[in-house]
């Protein structure tokens, strides 16, 4: 697998290639797992910026609520922890594609320094266990069907086993939400939680990251590989556009390019296995700024994005998120 960071300019532009043709509509709702809240809301609100389109953020649904809300109409986009089940697949919708950010250890602790990822699980197992200065650590988990007990479970060894240890314990607090679970983080000396860094960081969250076999998470040690610990976060829509059956991509960009400013001027990339010379033609006549040809390579797209949104394909955004495209 090969990252790359997704900056708040490419980021908004992504979500108006997920969302052309919802684009233009005058407001888009978009929910999900409360790891994503914050980054999104500053996605939005650059895309706000760029498109004229108001972006709302509707907080507390959490996956499964985003994904119920997405079937009924209510939210145009859910930022989900987990992949769609087939039944969800069935009521309409579909993965769009997936983002990942660094999954962390985060903690109230001044000074937690570094935990060997194979020890992590028997840390969760332990009645006591403590910091290496002598104070204790004090675990939170999440509810049983949170995504974040598979993500643990996928990443250290053991886990599943030792978050059942901990669940056991009565005494052992509960996150309800991502928020919650910040919060009790932040309240409890000696915390240790499970959480994202782009929540942790885009939060403002008082608290420190935990090293996991010396490496503490950046998003320099996870592009070199030294930092593997990751979470998928998977952007799910609605598999057709029932406010719109029969138009398609042509059809949809006359009509964003008609609509006036400033929603006419937004960056739109053709990505299509039509690639013969009156394929290209249509689409730049319909007034998409970039053509790519499938199947599509991470280099090909990157560059058409950059020339379709910054006009040289040199160039690249300053300012990183915490959010990152995941890529194979």
């Amino acid at each position: 697998m090969k990252f790359r960071r997704i900056s708040r300019a490419a980021g908004g532009y992504v979500l108006a290639m997920v969302l052309a043709v919802p684009a233009m509509s005058a407001s888009l709702h978009i929910g999900g797992t409360g790891a994503a809240t914050e980054p999104f809301r500053r996605i939005g609100a650059h895309f706000t910026a760029n498109t004229g389109v108001q972006v709302e953020i509707i907080s507390g649904l959490g996956t499964s609520g985003g994904v119920s809300a997405a079937t009924e109409g209510v939210l145009q986009l859910v930022v989900a922890g987990r992949g769609l089940s087939p039944g969800e697949v069935a009521r309409g919708l579909k993965v769009a594609r997936s983002v990942c950010t660094l999954y962390v250890l985060a903690t109230s602790h001044a000074s937690p320094g570094s935990l060997d990822s194979i020890a992590i699980s028997g840390i969760y197992a332990q009645s006591a266990p403590v910091w290496r200065d002598g104070k204790p650590i004090r675990v939170v988990l999440r509810p049983k069907a949170e995504s974040d007990n598979v993500t643990l479970a996928a990443l250290f060894p053991g886990m599943e086993q030792g978050i059942a240890a901990a669940r056991a314990r009565d005494s052992v607090p509960v996150g309800a939400t991502d928020q919650d679970n910040a919060d009790l983080a932040e309240q409890i000396p000696g915390s240790l939680i499970g959480s994202t860094f782009a929540q942790i960081l885009t939060e403002h969250r008082a608290l420190r990251f935990v090293a996991i076999d010396g490496q503490t998470p950046s998003l320099d040690a996870f592009e070199s590989g030294h930092y593997p610990f990751v979470k998928r976060l998977f952007i799910v829509v609605a598999a057709a556009t029932p406010q719109m059956p029969e138009m398609d991509g042509l059809e949809a960009t006359r009509q964003i390019r008609a609509s006036g400013p400033p929603r006419d001027t937004v960056p739109i990339i053709a990505l299509t296995a039509n690639a013969f010379p009156e394929d290209v033609r249509a689409c730049l006549d319909a007034g998409m700024n970039q053509f790519v040809a499938k199947p599509v390579s991470r280099d090909t797209l990157l560059s058409a994005l950059m020339l379709g949104i910054f006009g040289a394909a040199e160039t690249r955004p300053a300012a990183a998120d915490a959010v990152v495209e995941l890529q194979s």
